[in-house]
């Protein structure tokens, strides 16, 4: 297993633009078997900043998601909204525990 924070800063009125297109992320991860968790959240404190959370299988799978057509195009989208470049940190599990 490997996990993901990726930091998205925009302005503030580009934030609902940003999520929208980190839902549509997400929805798309439904069908790769190997994303476990994509969780797009909203920082309570600074509205400029949003964090997406993944869980994959493995990393190989996730970089290969990336290079598909719907990963490309909201990427392409996204770029103009950010203020700053995303920050990712790259996440080795210790501790898994799935509750419902």
């Amino acid at each position: 297993m490997v996990g993901f924070y990726t930091k998205f800063t925009t302005n503030a009125e580009d934030r609902e633009k940003l999520v929208a297109l980190l839902s549509k992320a997400s929805t798309s991860m439904k069908e790769v078997a190997s994303c476990k968790l994509y969780e797009v959240a909203l920082d309570a404190i600074d509205p400029t900043v949003t964090v997406a959370t993944e869980i994959w299988t493995d990393e190989a799978t996730h970089d290969a998601s990336l290079q598909g057509n719907t990963a490309k195009a909201l990427i392409v989208q996204a770029m103009p909204l950010m203020a700053a470049p995303p920050k990712q940190i790259k996440l080795g599990p210790v501790v898994t525990s799935w509750f419902d």
